[in-house]
C-alpha cells in the first residue's frame, strides 16, 4: 500500500489466534511426580497420617506453594490471553470508546508494563519489538487518539498504567508516536520490518546504534562487527565510534549519573571497539589519532587499548585473530576451536618438520575413514622428482598438495576475503595453487599417470580438501577430453564418483550435500574455491545495500556465512607433517 494512501488500514495487521498453553509442557517432572506421591488414595493418606509429626509434612507443604505458584502463573497467563482477545475483539467490532476502556479497567489490563529504557531507544525501533497483537492494540488506539477518540490520560491508562499518568518519560512517548503515528507504524522505512516485528533491511547507521542497544534480540551487535567490511570503510566505523565516545563524555561534563543502560552502552561500545581495531590493518593518521585519544586513554581497558595501538601503528599481529570464532568473553558462544599455527618454514636442505595438530590430536581430526586413509609418514619420502612422481603414494601425495595449500591459505589474511577481488594477495595465493597443475601438466600421461591423478583427487576429496580435489580432478578431465582418451573400468568408477561430486547440475548440488555433512566444529576442510567466489559474486551482484542506503540482513548475514567458511578452514588445522622434498618441488613449480 502507497504510504501516501495511508489510512486506518495501516494498522490492520491480522490477528492472529489465542495462543494455546499446554500446561503439561511448562508443569516440571518432578511436580509432576510429586502430584502422584499426594494423590488422595486412603493408603497414601493414612500413610502420611503414621509417618508425619503435623497434619502437613514439610516436603508437601513446599510441594503445595509451588503448585500454588505454577497454577497461579497459569491462570494469570489465561486471563492475560483472555483480556487480550475481548481488547482486540472490541477493536476490530468498533465497540463504543467508553467499552474498550472499560475491559482495561475491569481487568486491570496494562498494554505496555515494562517499558525499560523507552525514553533512550529510537520509539518505533520500541513499539516494532512489542509483541505482535501488543503492538496491533497501541497502532488502533493512537489512530483513535489522532481523531480525539481518546484523551491523553486515557490513553496513558490504557497503556501504561494509573501509576504513570504523570510520568513525564510516558507522556513524551506517547505524544512522539502518535504525533508520528504513520511513520512510527509503517513497516518499510529505516529499519524495515516484517510482520513479525523482525529487521528485514537496516541503514549502516541503524545497524551501529542497534548493535549498541542492549534490548536488541536480533544480534545486531555480532552481525555489526563480522560484516562492517561488506559495508562500511575503516574511517565511517571509526567516525561513528568516535562520535559516540564524544556523547558519552558530554554527559560526564555535565556532571549527570550515567543510567544503567548508558553504562551497558558504554561497555558494548568498548567492545565493539577492540573487534574492529582487530581488523583493521592501519588506521589513516587523522583517524589513527582520534582513535588514540578518545579509545586508548588512561581510562581505558588494556584490551582496547592494546587493539587501538596495534591498528595506529600498523604492527603485524602474531596470531590472525578469526573474526567469526573471536575468543573475546562478549561473544562466548563463538569461540573457536584450537587455531592452527602454520608457520613459514625454509626449504633450503632443511630437513626437519614440523606437526601441526587438529583440534582433536587425532591424525585426520572427524574424516570419514576410507580405504586410501591410512597411517602415513610424511616423512619416508627423500626426493621428489618428475621421474618418480606416479610411482609415490596417491596418498601421500594429496596431503602434501593440502599441505601446500593451507600453507599458502594461512598467508592471507581473512579480511582479504571480503573483497577477494580486488586484494593482491588473494590473487598471489589462487596464482601459487593453480601452479600444481604445472607440475601435473610435466608428467608423461600414461595409463598409469591417471590412474595416480585419480587416486590423488580421490583422496583429497576423502581428505576434505575440495579445492586441491577439483585442481586435480579437472586437470584430468579436460586433459581426457582433449586427447580423446577412455578410462579403463578398474579406474572409471574412481573418476565417475568424482564426476559427480564436482556436477555443475543444480548449481554444484552434489558438492555442496557433500561438504554440508561434514562436522564443521572438529573436522578440517577446505571449500571449492571457486564455487564459493561465485556464491560470493551473486551476493555482491544483486547489491545488499538496496537504493535508500538499507542492508538486506538475510543477504548481509550469507555474505558473513560464506566469509565464516573460510575462517573454518584457516582455524581448524589438519594433522599433516611437512614433507620438504616435496613442498620445494611444489614452490619450484610457480613462475
Amino acid at each position: 500500500m502507497s504510504k501516501n494512501r495511508r489510512t486506518r488500514a495501516s494498522f490492520g495487521y491480522s490477528v492472529p489466534p489465542p495462543i494455546q498453553i499446554n500446561t503439561t509442557a511448562i508443569t516440571p517432572r518432578e511436580y509432576t511426580i510429586a502430584i502422584r506421591q499426594f494423590s488422595n488414595s486412603s493408603t497414601q493418606q493414612e500413610s502420611r497420617e503414621k509417618n508425619s509429626h503435623s497434619p502437613t509434612s514439610g516436603f508437601e507443604k513446599t510441594f503445595i506453594k509451588l503448585r500454588g505458584f505454577i497454577g497461579g502463573k497459569e491462570k494469570e497467563q489465561k486471563e492475560m490471553e483472555t483480556t487480550l482477545e475481548l481488547i482486540l475483539t472490541s477493536i476490530k467490532t468498533l465497540n463504543p470508546p467508553h467499552q474498550l476502556i472499560d475491559i482495561f479497567r475491569f481487568h486491570n489490563f496494562i498494554l505496555l508494563p515494562q517499558f525499560n529504557d523507552i525514553q533512550f531507544i529510537d520509539p518505533r525501533i520500541y513499539v516494532w519489538r512489542t509483541e505482535k497483537r501488543r503492538r496491533y492494540i497501541l497502532g488502533e488506539l493512537c489512530y483513535r487518539a489522532l481523531s480525539k477518540i481518546f484523551t491523553t490520560s486515557e490513553m496513558i491508562e490504557m497503556i501504561f498504567g494509573k501509576d504513570n499518568m504523570t510520568n513525564p518519560i510516558c507522556t513524551t512517548f506517547l505524544d512522539t508516536v502518535v504525533t508520528n503515528a504513520v511513520h512510527v507504524f509503517e513497516p518499510y522505512d529505516d529499519p524495515s520490518f516484517s510482520e513479525e516485528g523482525k529487521i528485514t533491511h537496516i541503514s549502516p547507521q541503524k545497524m551501529f546504534e542497534c548493535a549498541l542497544d542492549k534490548h536488541d534480540k536480533q544480534g545486531m551487535f555480532e552481525t555489526f562487527v563480522t560484516g562492517w567490511k561488506f559495508f562500511m570503510s575503516v574511517e565511517d566505523v571509526s567516525r561513528k565510534c568516535i562520535e559516540e565516545k564524544q556523547k558519552e563524555l558530554e554527559l560526564l561534563e555535565k556532571g549527570e549519573k550515567m543510567t544503567q543502560f548508558q553504562v551497558e552502552r558504554k561497555s558494548r561500545l568498548e567492545r565493539l571497539v577492540c573487534c574492529f581495531s582487530e581488523f583493521v590493518d592501519k588506521f589513516p593518521g587523522e583517524i589513527g589519532s582520534a582513535m588514540m585519544k578518545y579509545f586508548a586513554t588512561e581510562d581505558s581497558t588494556e584490551v582496547m587499548k592494546n587493539s587501538v595501538i596495534r591498528a595506529v601503528k600498523g604492527a603485524q599481529k602474531e596470531e590472525e585473530k578469526s573474526l567469526l570464532h573471536t575468543s573475546y568473553p562478549f561473544l562466548p558462544e563463538l569461540k573457536s576451536p584450537e587455531k592452527a599455527s602454520f608457520k613459514k618454514r625454509s626449504l633450503s636442505g632443511n630437513k626437519k618438520t614440523e606437526k601441526v595438530m587438529s583440534a582433536s590430536s587425532s591424525p585426520i581430526s572427524s574424516v570419514q575413514n576410507s580405504p586410501r586413509q591410512r597411517p602415513c609418514s610424511d616423512e619416508m619420502v627423500q626426493d621428489v622428482n618428475y621421474d618418480n612422481f606416479v610411482l609415490l603414494d596417491p596418498y601421500l601425495t594429496a596431503r602434501q598438495m593440502i599441505y601446500y595449500n593451507r600453507e599458502m591459505l594461512n598467508n592471507v589474511s581473512l579480511a582479504e576475503f571480503f573483497d577477494y577481488k580486488n586484494s593482491k594477495a588473494y590473487e598471489k595465493y589462487m596464482k601459487r595453487l593453480n601452479s600444481l597443475t604445472n607440475v601435473l601438466d610435466k608428467i608423461k600421461l600414461v595409463s598409469k599417470a591417471f590412474e595416480i591423478f585419480i587416486n590423488i583427487a580421490s583422496s583429497a576429496m576423502e581428505l576434505n580438501d575440495f579445492t586441491v580435489s577439483y585442481l586435480v580432478y579437472k586437470f584430468i578431465k579436460d586433459k581426457l577430453q582433449l586427447l580423446e582418451l577412455k578410462l579403463d573400468k578398474v579406474i572409471k568408477k574412481d573418476f565417475d564418483e568424482l564426476d559427480f561430486t564436482f556436477s555443475c547440475v543444480k548449481n554444484y548440488y552434489n558438492y555442496r550435500t557433500k561438504f554440508q555433512t561434514i562436522c564443521t566444529t572438529t573436522a578440517p576442510r577446505m571449500p571449492l574455491l571457486f564455487v564459493w567466489e561465485n556464491d560470493m559474486d551473486a551476493l555482491s551482484n544483486a547489491s545488499h545495500v538496496d537504493q535508500v542506503g538499507q542492508i538486506d540482513l538475510n543477504q548481509l548475514k550469507s555474505q558473513i556465512d560464506l566469509v565464516g567458511i573460510i575462517d573454518a578452514a584457516k582455524t581448524i588445522p589438519y594433522s599433516i607433517d611437512q614433507n620438504v622434498s616435496f613442498q620445494f618441488f611444489f614452490h619450484s613449480n610457480y613462475f
